[in-house]
């Protein structure tokens, strides 16, 4: 990008204010005077940059964006040239200590100020007298060099001389607002600040409420921090303004598929993958998400999940190579994320050697994801992604296949370096999440072993966690579905391990309030097994002499199980269990009729399954 263009590629418009102060501080007073509607300190302007009303500065009265042809010529006087097209005009001034100043127009309306210094400021003494140190710079650079930065919050940048060993300004320019200088900004900001992008994601719909690109991001950001509904709506209008972006086309289907239109989603996945014309990331994208469709949802398919997600890691691994920086991170990402994929889809599938093979696997995704942040500055969570899901995995298997500790102390370890480097909060909540799901995986790797000391320690963790999550992630239905599950298990580790149903009712009375709603539509697979919870849950309010409740929860759970057996989630045999245990609860309650009436089921049941 030549320096020439800089301005008009890539400010397309800023409306802020600001002051210039030169060496010749006199003259310069005369020329440029600071045109404020309301005057702010640095202190200030760092405290209510959020909310501060965004305004053009004013040369001498010429504001852009706003400022006609006639009222620069009343105010500036006529120019020292002139140059006029169809529609664009440039005047070109001399103004005190400016050897040079020309004011760009399209339709006889300003649409930017650029003025030369009479001598290269130091960029940080030259934004000190500007009052900018309270806004983070964006750098402006292209393949080769820096050639300068800029302030969207006051419209200004500073553009750099290119002979200068080190950054010196060498002219100042002042355009409308531009969605794209803060779009620019929040690619620029390092992926730990999520509030900052955040801020300038707002901000560029402010300026530009149809910007599909900021609609996507923030969207993506923030179904990170828990906002699932609100981060489909948004991604929905991105596409809506953009329908033939793939890469938001395949963020739709993902976060469809969590909201409960899972076959939505794999027909709009596979549509993409169809076409020739996909690219090559997003190709590799495709496959990855497609991989992860076939491992949830009602029909889960594992070989054909794996199956996409080894194409995922084929269309992916020369991609990590690649000379574009973004795509190379999206690839990297990809392709750790396909490892886990296909690791996870081995651990809960019908696999032979799963032990020798699911850790082969996970192995290679940490080692990718170490090397990637180490040696090309990929995000810094993606270890921590990794130990989470390992321990996920070694959740769906049986057999001493893990170290358990090593891999929790890991993730603690990481998780505790990534919020100590970082002061944004909702990065520590998002950091804290992943924790808390790495510490709900170790509990059930150590529960299914019968370890329930150990188990109770993660679980201790845990329950720490969601006690501290915030009251949007926690009330949202992934959230809920595994707080309700976290105090489950620890009553049940009560009531199996320790016989304490006491005990046990009490977690479970901590766990119902979460369950009470259904379960999240993205995990309706789950609804024999959720069945089988109350019924377990039936069972310890029995023994603690909690008869009404105990038949109350087996009934419901019994009802959960005979809708999945009709949905074929569960095997029918399953169904004795809860048929028995209120056959009994029945009897002892003194209702004959019902006793019987479940006793009738369990014989036919019984013969269905011989007669097999």
């Amino acid at each position: 990008m030549s320096r020439t263009l800089m301005h008009t590629l890539l400010l397309s418009g800023m409306i802020c204010w600001c002051s210039v102060a030169t060496h010749a501080q006199q003259v310069a007073e005369e020329a440029l005077q600071p045109s404020l509607s309301a005057e702010a300190t640095t202190e200030e302007t760092e405290a209510t940059s959020n909310s501060i009303e965004l305004q053009a500065a004013k040369f001498l009265g010429v504001t852009p964006g706003e400022t006609t042809l006639a009222e620069v010529i009343e105010k500036l006087g006529e120019p020292r040239t002139e140059q006029r097209g169809d529609t664009s005009t440039i005047l070109e001034y001399q103004v005190g200590p400016f050897p040079k100043v020309e004011v760009f127009l399209t339709d006889n309306i300003v649409v930017s100020v650029l003025a030369e210094l009479g001598e290269p400021r130091n960029p940080s003494e030259l934004a000190t007298e500007l009052g900018l140190t309270g806004f983070k710079p964006v750098v402006i650079k292209n393949a080769a060099e820096t050639l300068g930065i800029a302030y969207p919050e006051r419209g200004v940048l500073f553009s750099y001389a290119a002979d200068s060993p080190r950054p010196r300004v060498a002219q100042l320019l002042l355009e409308p607002l531009s969605a794209e200088m803060f779009l620019l900004r929040v690619d620029a900001t390092p992926s730990d600040h999520y509030t900052q992008k955040l801020e300038d994601l707002e901000r560029v719909l402010d300026i530009d409420p149809k910007n599909a690109e900021a609609l996507w991001l923030g969207g993506k950001l923030l179904a990170i921090t828990g906002k699932q509904d609100d981060a489909l709506k948004l991604v929905k209008q991105a596409v809506q303004l953009a329908p033939k972006n793939d890469r938001y086309q395949l963020t739709q289907a993902k976060f469809t598929a969590r909201a409960g239109d899972h076959k939505g989603s794999v027909v709009a996945v596979k549509r993409l993958l169809d076409r020739s014309d996909l690219s090559a990331v997003n190709r590799a994208r495709a496959e990855l998400d497609l991989g992860d469709l076939m491992s949830s949802g009602l029909n889960r398919d594992h070989k054909a999940a794996v199956e996409h997600h080894l194409a995922a890691v084929k269309a992916a691994t020369p991609l990590v190579t690649h000379e574009d920086p973004v795509i190379r991170h999206e690839a990297e990402h990809i392709l750790v994320d396909a490892y886990l994929g296909a690791a996870t889809d081995i651990a809960q599938g019908h696999w032979d050697r799963k032990s020798e093979v699911v850790p082969k696997w996970l192995r290679s995704a940490e080692e990718l994801a170490t090397g990637f942040v180490q040696n090309d500055g990929a995000n810094s969570i993606l270890p921590l992604l990794v130990w989470r899901r390992t321990l996920e995995a070694y959740a769906s298997m049986d057999g001493d296949v893990v170290d358990t500790a090593a891999v929790a102390e890991a993730a603690q370890q990481i998780a505790t370096d990534l919020i100590d480097k970082s002061e944004d909060s909702l990065f520590h909540q998002h950091i804290k999440w992943e924790l808390l799901q790495a510490n709900f995986a170790a509990l059930r790797v150590e529960q299914t072993r019968g370890r329930y000391s150990q188990a109770l320690k993660y679980a201790g963790e845990a329950v720490r966690l969601v006690e501290g999550l915030p009251k949007d992630r926690a009330a949202n239905s992934e959230a809920r579905y595994l707080t309700g599950r976290l105090y489950f298990y620890v009553g049940s580790i009560y009531a199996i391990n320790h016989k304490d149903h006491a005990e046990a009712v009490r977690w479970y009375e901590r766990a119902l309030p979460h369950f009470n709603k259904g379960l999240p539509k993205s995990d309706l697979y789950d609804t024999g097994i959720h069945g089988e919870r109350y019924v377990s849950m039936g069972v310890s309010y029995w023994k603690a002499e909690l008869a009404d409740e105990a038949v109350k929860l087996t009934e419901h759970g019994l009802d959960l199980m005979e809708r999945a057996t009709k949905a074929s989630l569960l095997d029918q045999k399953a169904l004795l269990v809860p048929y028995s245990n209120l056959a009994e609860m029945h009897r002892v309650g003194g209702r004959s009729d019902q006793a019987e009436e479940f006793s009738a089921k369990i014989a036919r049941l019984e013969d269905e399954q011989t007669q097999r």
